[in-house]
């Protein structure tokens, strides 16, 4: 299990660093890892359903909904206009929630402002810079996927090392 443990988060860490060197085709697996949990859920959905029907405890609306999900799942891996349909709605998605919570840290400022605090500027400033960022986002949108894939890179790279250091830290069995 140590080695194991090891040679895993070694390879964790060469695929992150792949990710941080590629990031745009990192972003582009996300529709293909979003394909495989749907596929996933569904199967399970289904699956509830067949063990659970003997008990009439469950509605075909269970079957009905794992049916869609794998289809769906299957839709997206099988189809690369609606795997890029689905990345986008991922960019965008973000973008907008990007935006909305800077004009929100917007008006929260003003609001503190019109209250007599201080320290207001500081929120109206980040605020903006969220709108500004969610707008580079919204007229390029490469430039978000870049950076997701630079922080799914990241994030395995660490995943990675903790692999690593767990595996150190088990004990030999004799």
């Amino acid at each position: 299990m140590r080695a194991s443990t090891i040679v895993l988060g070694i390879l964790a860490i060469i695929f992150g660093l792949a990710c941080i060197l590629y990031p745009t085709v990192a972003f582009t697996s996300i529709g293909w890892v979003l394909a495989i949990v749907l596929f996933v859920i569904g199967i399970n959905l289904i699956g509830d359903y067949i063990s659970a029907r003997k008990n009439s405890m469950v509605s075909g609306w269970d079957l009905f909904s794992g049916i869609v999900t794998v289809i769906l799942a299957v839709a997206i891996c099988s189809n690369g206009f609606i795997s890029l349909i689905t990345e986008m709605l991922i960019v965008y998605a973000f973008c907008a929630w990007i935006v909305i919570s800077g004009f929100l840290r917007i008006f929260a400022s003003i609001h503190l402002k019109y209250m007599g605090a201080r320290r207001w500027p500081a929120g109206f400033i980040f605020g903006m810079l969220n709108v500004l960022l969610g707008a580079l986002i919204m007229f390029y949108p490469a430039f978000a996927g870049m950076a997701i894939g630079i922080i799914i890179g990241i994030a395995i790279v660490l995943q990675g090392i903790g692999l690593i250091t767990f595996g150190a830290s088990i004990e030999l069995i004799d």
